[in-house]
């Protein structure tokens, strides 16, 4: 959840949701010489993450609720599947464990299962339930080059460039994704079902 300063002192918010290019705009950010606040993982607030807070607690950080937002959607079925890479990468659970839970005959098995890995994870916190309707949204689909950075500074009032830049890869990042089979699309749709409603009216 980092606030960013320019050199001319304009200020930005990103609203970081997990799973949704948190590194990348940070680095982006930071090759364009903005300063960082609010980009600490050993804090929380209100048991959350500081670099993660869903609305409203972010507005109570200082010199954070009468600044601009934004935050990165993305499509609930592939933020689905990047935070099982990150939940293995945790060694909450293996490979082996979801494909013996997807191969159960009962969907009911499959619905607890599904459901008892996101209540456990931090990092599955529904998109909704960051934002209000002063945010501004960017889809993750769209892309993260050129338009990102274009959307930016027209919102922003920004002189944003886009750089090509590096940042850190975790383990987890190079694990393969799982492929979700329709019992499992099926509770992903019911947990996220207003992150679904939240990605289709985005344009």
């Amino acid at each position: 959840m980092p606030l960013y300063t320019s050199k001319n002192s304009k200020e930005i918010y990103h609203i970081h949701i997990p799973r949704t290019a948190g590194r990348y705009i940070s680095s982006l950010f930071l090759s364009n010489k903005f300063k960082i606040r609010y980009n600490c993982f050993d804090n929380k607030i209100n048991g959350y993450d500081l670099t993660h807070l869903p609305y409203p607690y972010y507005n109570e950080l200082e010199g954070v609720s009468g600044v601009k937002k934004f935050a990165v959607i993305r499509n609930p079925f592939n933020r689905f599947s990047s935070i099982l890479k990150l939940i293995i990468g945790d060694d909450k659970f293996t490979y082996d464990h979801f494909d013996y839970v997807l191969n159960q005959t009962s969907s009911e098995n499959v619905r607890n299962t599904v459901f008892s890995i996101l209540d456990q994870s931090p990092h599955s916190l529904p998109q909704y339930k960051y934002i209000d309707d002063s945010v501004y949204l960017w889809k993750y689909e769209n892309g993260m080059g050129y338009d990102f950075v274009k959307w930016i500074n027209s919102n922003f009032d920004l002189d944003l460039k886009f750089n090509e830049v590096a940042y850190e890869i975790n383990r987890f990042d190079y694990f393969h994704n799982i492929p979700i089979c329709d019992k499992v699309r099926d509770v992903i749709v019911e947990y996220y079902k207003k992150d679904f409603e939240l990605f289709k009216n985005l344009k």
